[in-house]
């Protein structure tokens, strides 16, 4: 149900978003690439994702208008799912995508950055139900299992949301611990 309010929420925006295909994001996905090669990816690695750009985004003219852009988001995000290596420059990308086109959209941002700040949290409980479901414990999990469901959603350079503190749920993780804590 949640994953179908999600997808109804971005059907709603989508019709709203401009995403100008400028110099700022050129240089953005520069950026990326040329960090992917900081960060120890082949070039090979570096011309699979250069390639996902020029065929999914710099293709499309000045500008990706309308339901192109959570068109292109949406594969972007498959994609960082399939090609597992790929998948932190690829969200990379997706992020530069819709940062223009809050940019773009200037009566659509606030919106748009809402559904941003929330889908890491809805990506770590879905991931801590499915785990617990696994386990036989009817999709109701423990503060732990949402941290480790919260790290695994991280897709900060090497999970350093995680290490500052800054990961989806987690102040909230850790005043619950400190809550239970204190009952024993």
């Amino acid at each position: 149900e949640l994953d179908e309010a999600w997808s109804a929420a971005y059907r709603t925006l989508g019709p709203k978003l401009n995403a100008p295909i400028d110099d700022r994001l050129i240089g953005e996905l520069e950026n990326i690439k040329a960090g992917m090669g900081a960060e120890g990816f082949t070039q090979e690695e570096v011309q699979r994702v250069s390639n996902i750009i020029d065929g999914n985004i710099l293709s499309q003219g000045d500008a990706l208008v309308g339901d192109a852009v959570q068109r292109v988001q949406s594969k972007l995000g498959a994609l960082s799912r399939s090609k597992r290596d790929l998948a932190g420059p690829l969200l990379q990308v997706r992020d530069a995508l819709l940062d223009a086109a809050e940019r773009g959209s200037p009566e659509a941002a606030g919106e748009l950055k809402g559904l941003r700040k929330a889908y890491p949290k809805f990506l770590a409980v879905e991931r801590a139900a499915a785990e617990s479901s696994k386990k036989g414990e009817g999709g109701i999990f423990t503060p732990d299992q949402l941290a480790t469901a919260s790290k695994v959603v991280d897709i900060s350079s090497n999970k350093a949301s995680t290490a500052m503190g800054r990961a989806p749920h987690q102040e909230a993780i850790a005043g619950v611990k400190g809550e239970l804590d204190g009952l024993k």
